[in-house]
């Protein structure tokens, strides 16, 4: 499976119908096709050093299967959507000037924000007063 870097005229077809087969598997949340597929390639292969390559993909791919599952609930998106609402959600109301945080303050702070963020704030502090008048009565 050599590749110049950069170069995918490098790659032969049948390293391309590899490829594709991985990502069809990845974009359907296949995780257990990929490692089969990648099992087999590996039997394939007679150079220790490609084998030892597939044998870290298949390490990655058993230590991503929860994520590898989820993939078509994203659309084939990465992360990127996720890590710029942390940063907004998170990182900015942390880092404001003269903000201090310690994890045990920190937290129920992001529960807050998750749950203005996701219009549910009301009905949070509804179902806390029924419960604080229930514990009351």
């Amino acid at each position: 499976m050599a590749c110049r870097a950069g170069n995918e005229e490098g790659i032969g077809k049948r390293e391309r119908g590899i490829i594709g087969d991985l990502k069809g598997f990845a974009l359907r949340g296949k995780p257990t096709e990929i490692i089969m597929r990648l099992q087999e390639e590996r039997l394939r292969t007679e150079e220790p050093e490609n084998r030892e390559k597939i044998a870290e993909a298949i390490r990655y791919v058993r230590n991503n299967l929860d994520w590898i599952v989820n993939i078509p609930m994203l659309g084939g998106y990465g992360s990127g959507l996720v890590e710029k609402t942390v940063d907004i959600t998170v990182a900015r109301r942390f880092k404001k000037r003269g903000m201090s945080w310690y994890k045990g303050g920190a937290n129920p702070l992001l529960r807050l924000r998750l749950l203005k963020l996701n219009g549910e704030l009301d009905a949070y502090w509804q179902q806390r007063k029924k419960e604080f008048d229930r514990q009351a009565a």
